[in-house]
């Protein structure tokens, strides 16, 4: 028996977050980390597919490989999907075709936080503004995302502001948030 491992982070972010049709997408882990990972969807009828899968994630980073563990998962109004994968560091965006792409790359990331290690482990989230943001577990920053571009990324939260507001001088930015 094949077992999968669902974030429970994903899963509270989906419940908020369902694609403009009414599906449900969920991002799951296959077995161990090297087996890489899949994005489930669930049709407001409940039938279960396999929408995005490992190959598709490996065919659009160029790398071998996918983890979508503690990861980020957000649908948009507009039927778009956008995904954060551990293994090449990306935010994909799979549109309502099912066709997956990179659209930030680690490298776009790395050059606005300054950082050559980008980890997106804690998340992502669609904003009021109708933008997407993510968590960089690495610097500990959050970055915004203009949609549906892609083109213009900021850090709108630091490490600095966050020890500052709490009083503290080390933190690691890993749990939730939401808008």
């Amino acid at each position: 028996m094949t077992k999968y491992r669902a974030s429970a982070a994903l899963l509270c972010a989906l419940s908020l977050e369902v694609a403009a049709a009414g599906d449900l997408f969920v991002q799951v882990d296959l077995g161990s980390d090297s087996d890489g990972c899949s994005i489930l969807r669930v049709t407001p009828g409940t039938q279960l597919s396999e929408w995005v899968s490992a190959a598709d994630i490996s065919v659009a980073s160029g790398v071998e490989g996918s983890d979508c563990s503690d990861t980020g998962l957000v649908a948009t109004s507009d039927g778009s999907v956008y995904f954060s994968e551990d293994v090449s560091d990306n935010i994909f965006r799979v549109s309502t075709s099912g066709d997956v792409e990179v659209f930030v790359a680690r490298s776009a990331v790395s050059a606005v936080t300054g950082s050559d290690v980008v980890d997106f482990d804690s998340g992502m989230a669609l904003g009021p503004d109708g933008h997407l943001y993510a968590a960089d577990e690495e610097t500990d920053s959050i970055v915004k995302i203009t949609l549906p571009d892609g083109n213009d990324i900021s850090v709108v939260v630091t490490e600095s502001k966050i020890e500052g507001a709490i009083g503290t001088s080390d933190v690691d930015l890993e749990g939730g948030y939401c808008y």
